[in-house]
């Protein structure tokens, strides 16, 4: 019963008010629409990169165009490194809200959709 007490104690203590640095880290997950289809998009506060699904490419059959500055990423697979060379442009749709984004095109699983915060 101790060990509960002392948890109970640390789960009821209250939140600091977290500085506006901190908010640039925190991850929202949510869902849009993007030419009428339900994509999983995540809104990352740390970073400053717009990524779009290969699989949402594929699946919608939207145009790419060739990335201005190609770029590599060494950090998506373990010892192996990841050309980024196309873009896309998506029109995501969430209630009434409509906004064009650019991304750069790259697998990915974990969302269709990854927003970082603007410049």
């Amino acid at each position: 019963m101790g060990e509960a007490l002392v948890m109970r104690k640390v789960l009821l203590k209250p939140v600091k008010e977290a500085d506006e640095t901190a908010q640039w880290k925190a991850l929202f997950k949510t869902v849009c629409k993007v030419h009428g289809k339900c994509c999983k998009v995540i809104s990352d506060g740390g970073s400053i990169d717009n990524l779009v699904s290969t699989e949402v490419i594929e699946k919608l059959n939207l145009q790419k165009i060739k990335h201005p500055i190609p770029y590599k990423v060494y950090w998506f697979k373990n010892g192996h490194q990841l050309l980024v060379s196309e873009q896309c442009e998506i029109e995501l749709q969430n209630a009434n809200y409509k906004d064009k984004v650019l991304c750069d095109v790259m697998p990915m699983d974990v969302c269709h959709i990854l927003l970082g915060r603007p410049w």
